[in-house]
């Protein structure tokens, strides 16, 4: 990383005016204003890996973006060469003027595309096909219980009257198979399967969350299909929605690398935060540096050091109040945990807690 990116030595803040000294051509020269941190960040323009970035707001023309252009973008705090300040207060008049100007252009070209370009209402995706597609991406990322994902899939009550449920495999497939999802005392489903022929036996067992993105059920369904049959055998007709949001996972990860994580070993971050608890009390006031080790996640409260297996990307130690650490650590964890670092927060799981640079970063 370069020196640039770190805390300490960052050349800009909100409200900061700059040159855009790096990335395309175009937009080399280009005087922007710093809006909001957006925290670490790949763009493949400036270069390989993860560099602390702002987002800004240009004072001139648009800017190249993706082949495109654009008023605001992300940009690296090492390709901007600050030239002066602005108050926060005027920042709003930026947005303000670019807000009008998008509009216009906005309604202009979507009058023009149409006229140009398309036949009829279904190739501008609001009817027919396009509109289907889009429906069902909104269908399969909407958060629901697993108990209705499961119905939709074709599980069935079992008939004795309790609340399991079981799928009933096609006949020719050549085994004996008996797949059933249970609930637990909280509410989450455990999938249980046993597949026969007449030399071997699989058995196979998951977990669900009470609630979860549709699309993700169905992915986990068709794990237990491929981890039992030939590739050659295709997936039910009703848990091939999983093929179609593999597919979208996929190409969203390469369109967005995300920001750094780590995954932790569960058990392990469990043992710390319950010698952490043990040792400063429920609400503790002492700030957490958070860092990256050789494969461990290391926690350091003042002198004391904890660490927990792991693997990922953490460039800079982050600082947390360990309050907030406790406070957002779930009842009930994941058998692997994912810490992430995004702008001025640190995201424990799906909860985020307010994180900023320890003081010898600065």
């Amino acid at each position: 990383m370069t020196s640039a990116a770190a805390p300490g030595q960052r050349r800009c803040e909100v409200g900061t005016i700059a040159m855009i000294v790096r990335g395309q051509q175009q937009n080399i020269g280009a005087l922007v204003v710093v809006v909001a941190g957006h925290g670490f960040a790949s763009i493949e323009e400036f270069g390989p890996g993860p560099r602390l970035c702002w987002a800004v707001e240009s004072l001139g023309g648009e800017l190249a973006a993706d082949n495109a252009t654009v008023w605001s973008r992300v940009v690296p705090d090492d390709a901007l060469q600050p030239v002066g300040t602005m108050p926060i207060g005027d920042i709003g008049a930026v947005f303000e003027q670019h807000t009008a100007a998008l509009r216009c252009k906005t309604k202009a070209d979507m009058e023009r595309l149409i006229q140009t370009h398309f036949a009829s209402p279904d190739d501008v995706g609001l009817v027919g096909a396009k509109r289907l597609l889009r429906e069902r991406l909104r269908w399969l990322t909407a958060s629901v219980t697993a108990r209705q994902v499961l119905l939709d899939a074709g599980f069935v009550p079992d008939g004795n009257g309790g609340e399991c449920l079981n799928y009933a495999f096609p006949d020719q497939l050549g085994r004996r198979c008996l797949l059933s999802a249970c609930p637990d005392l909280v509410g989450d489903w455990g999938l249980f399967g046993s597949f026969h022929t007449v030399r071997t036996a699989t058995q196979v067992n998951a977990l669900l969350r009470a609630e979860m993105i549709r699309g993700a059920v169905y992915v986990r369904l068709a794990s237990i299909w491929r981890e039992v049959f030939d590739k050659t055998v295709p997936l039910p007709v009703e848990w091939e929605h999983a093929t179609f949001y593999e597919a979208v996972k996929r190409t969203t990860a390469m369109a967005n690398p995300g920001a750094p994580s780590v995954v932790v070993d569960t058990q392990f971050f469990r043992l710390i935060v319950n010698r952490l608890r043990d040792s400063y009390g429920v609400e503790p006031a002492e700030p957490v540096v958070i860092s990256l080790v050789p494969g461990q996640l290391e926690l350091r409260v003042g002198s004391d050091a904890f660490q927990c297996p792991a693997r990922g990307t953490w460039p800079l130690p982050s600082l947390v109040s360990l309050a907030d650490l406790l406070a957002a650590v779930p009842a009930r964890m994941p058998r692997l945990l994912t810490i992430e670092a995004y702008g001025n927060s640190v995201l424990l799981g799906s909860t985020s807690i307010p994180a900023a640079w320890p003081e010898e970063q600065r």
